[in-house]
């Protein structure tokens, strides 16, 4: 009886920790889902609102970030041209909805690496103006910096 009490205290403990202490790969989910949804709001109607918009994107990724989105976009190198980049993106009253589809994550604990795949869907324009709609599969590198999650590397991936 004395045996089964203690076992069973034992896995409230460690069902609890479970609850109040969210794994990596949750951490990581909340932090895209995050960015997801800043992405997602409304676009400004002035350049100093767009900046600010563009900025709080950027925060989302670390100062050497760098970003390839295919042949329609060059590579983007470091936060600030991140947010210069977004800023400059979104036009006015251009709507953006991205959702997510699906993530996996390996971690190196050691290096504090996360590197995934995420699936999104995609309805809105590309920076070039084209429309955007369907599924888009993106290779992703996050680096945890004072025990935050950034995105390092964001590429797209293959359709597979």
């Amino acid at each position: 009886m004395r045996v089964a009490t203690i076992v069973s205290g034992v896995g409230a403990i460690a069902v609890l920790g479970w609850l109040l202490f969210p794994t990596e790969e949750a951490l990581i989910m909340r932090r895209l889902e995050h960015l997801v949804g800043v992405l997602n709001e409304s676009s400004a109607d002035s350049p100093f609102a767009r900046d600010t918009y563009g900025d709080r994107v950027a925060s989302f990724f670390s100062t050497g970030a760098s970003i390839r989105f295919g042949d329609e976009v060059r590579e983007i190198y470091g936060r600030d041209a991140v947010a210069r980049f977004v800023s400059r993106w979104r036009r006015l009253d251009d709507l953006l909805d991205v959702t997510f589809l699906n993530m996996s994550f390996n971690f190196d604990r050691r290096l504090l690496i996360a590197q995934g795949k995420v699936a999104v869907h995609v309805n809105g324009s590309s920076p070039a103006g084209k429309a955007m709609e369907g599924r888009y599969f993106l290779d992703v590198v996050l680096r945890q910096l004072d025990g935050r999650w950034f995105v390092q590397e964001l590429r797209t991936a293959d359709q597979s």
